[in-house]
């Protein structure tokens, strides 16, 4: 297998794994696993994006796309 480049991405590409939340069950609700994810880090002030900005989020399959409303 080829070595990685590690100067071929861009900064402000990261690769993070998902998380999961475990939820208990409750009134109304089963018990279920959710999957989550926690971003922090200089690279998205480097993006553009500073704290308490708000963002939209637009879904699509395998895809998130984070823009500052």
């Amino acid at each position: 297998m080829a070595k990685r480049n590690p100067t071929s991405r861009k900064p402000s590409t990261k690769q993070i794994r998902i998380g999961t939340a475990h939820y208990p069950a409750g009134y109304r609700t089963a018990e279920c696993e959710v999957p989550y994810l926690r971003l922090r880090g200089h690279w998205l002030a480097a993006a553009g994006f500073s704290p308490n900005a708000l963002v939209t989020i637009h879904a699509a399959p395998g895809r998130l796309v984070i823009t500052l409303a």
